[in-house]
């Protein structure tokens, strides 16, 4: 019978590093985030109305 190994931290979720908690909280990276993706949208908008 093999035997099983009980769960380990890396069986889970891995933890963000500083740099995705930095960009998380990041209030200027989020306002492009915020811009890029109403220029997406508006873009997918525009050609669905052709």
């Amino acid at each position: 019978m093999k035997h099983i190994e009980q769960y380990e931290q890396n069986d889970y979720t891995p933890v963000p590093g500083k740099f995705t908690l930095f960009l998380r909280n990041c209030v200027i990276w989020q306002i492009i985030q915020f811009i890029w993706i109403n220029i997406k949208m508006t873009v997918l908008i525009a050609k669905s109305h052709h």
